[in-house]
């Protein structure tokens, strides 16, 4: 495991450890590094290399994400599996293709998902802003996804008022053009999750998993 060192990492590799006990397996380390690390992730990358686990689970965001994964395979490490839950299609762009080897990540959307509803968000997308648009990946797609989301809430509510609108929002379910959201009382969504393999440069879902429970509370 290895992660930036804040809460999200560290929760998320809590929920894993036990997961992948259940599952029968081993972790064999885990370590966190400070965001915008000085280095590039070599001292790390050894480490792991001379462990030679089955998977790394990297919870690196941005640009630590890019430099661990170009580390990675400079090191000729990449035959181990990486399994990332924040890569998107612009930090894939950033670790480039040659650095791609086995890795994989976990989102609620990719621009490559396969469906009529994400086809027609991609057409009116470039319809909308042209052949130099800038990629499309989750940050973007939820963007757009949350403010059609609170239309959607507000007009069920019939109102703007505040009781009104948080009544109207539970289990209230909407399309987004990566799946099916639905808003639950810990004040999270449940959403389509998708497993892509992104070796080569490019995100192809291999699973995808129809509403994923949120699970935590946000208080």
């Amino acid at each position: 495991m290895i992660g930036n060192d804040y809460v999200w990492p560290q929760v998320l590799n809590k929920y894993a450890k036990g997961m992948i006990a259940k599952l029968g397996g081993k972790v064999v380390g885990e370590e966190y590094m400070p965001l915008g690390a000085p280095n590039k992730f070599e001292e790390v990358v050894t480490r792991i290399k001379a462990a030679n686990p089955k998977l790394v689970f990297v919870t690196l965001v941005g640009g630590d994400n890019v430099n661990f994964n170009r580390t990675f395979a400079a090191f000729g490490a990449d035959k181990i599996t990486r399994l990332s839950s924040l890569l998107e299609e612009n930090t894939l762009l950033g670790i480039g293709k040659e650095n791609a080897n086995n890795l994989y990540g976990a989102m609620s959307y990719y621009a490559n998902i396969e469906t009529p509803r994400n086809a027609a968000f991609k057409q009116a997308y470039a319809a909308k802003f042209g052949a130099k648009a800038p990629n499309l990946s989750l940050l973007g797609e939820d963007c757009y996804a949350g403010v059609k989301f609170t239309a959607a809430v507000a007009n069920k509510a019939g109102s703007a008022n505040t009781a009104a609108v948080a009544k109207a929002a539970l289990n209230l379910t909407f399309e987004a053009p990566g799946g099916q959201w639905t808003m639950r009382a810990n004040r999270h969504v449940d959403k389509d999750m998708h497993l892509a393999d992104a070796t080569g440069g490019s995100f192809k879902v291999i699973k995808s998993v129809a509403n994923m429970a949120s699970g935590q509370t946000c208080t």
